[in-house]
């Protein structure tokens, strides 16, 4: 039990920015062991990596189109095809975990300037300033005109009408995928430099 949260690694339901604070501060620490740092670890890179993905910031509302409490959960709630939308957003990265497609999609996002502009400017990681970064991109990039137009066809039975995305909006999320997350990998990094500096100190 972490006398900080009243919580361990095996906390259900910890709300992300509880969750990330817990795995950071379990990293630091000196008195657990290396099964329970290396769990941290992975959560925490877990965590950071899941906060940027822009349908993670929030939920679309529409009268008459999803329910008033939930929204559209994320996206999980707009079909494209047979796929949610939040999935395709989960997907634009790809789907090839080998070494070789990993560097290869790595070498692409470091070899882009407009990336490195931004991760320039890209500030330390704060929770409220990703997910707020995350809903600005969800309200211009997610849920363009083209998807809310087709949301309001919604048939008088209640059912979505299909939804066809664009090359150009694709090819647009796929670099916004990019962007956020060599944000993540760039704020993840100054936050596990940051915590096992303080931890070789101690």
């Amino acid at each position: 039990m972490h006398p900080r949260h009243n919580a361990n690694l095996e906390t259900p339901d910890l709300h992300n920015s509880k969750a990330v604070e817990l795995c950071y501060n379990v990293i630091g620490e000196r008195n657990v062991t290396d099964e329970e740092r290396a769990i941290a670890l992975c959560w925490l890179m877990h965590l950071i990596g899941d906060v940027h993905q822009p349908c993670h910031s929030g939920s679309l509302y529409m009268a008459g189109v999803f329910d008033s409490k939930e929204g559209d959960r994320g996206a999980n709630s707009i079909e494209i095809g047979n796929r949610p939308l939040h999935s395709i957003w989960d997907g634009l990265l790809g789907g090839r975990y080998e070494k070789g497609d990993v560097n290869r999609r790595i070498a692409e996002i470091n070899e882009d300037e407009s990336i490195t502009k931004i991760l320039e400017k890209t500030g330390p990681y704060r929770q409220s300033v990703v997910l707020a970064e995350g809903a600005k991109i969800a309200e211009t990039r997610v849920y363009t005109g083209d998807v809310l137009t087709a949301l309001r066809a919604v048939g008088r039975d209640g059912k979505l009408p299909p939804i066809k995305l664009s090359e150009e909006y694709l090819k647009d999320a796929g670099y916004v995928a990019q962007v956020r997350v060599a944000q993540a990998a760039k704020r993840l990094a100054e936050l596990l430099n940051r915590q096992l500096s303080l931890k070789s100190k101690k």
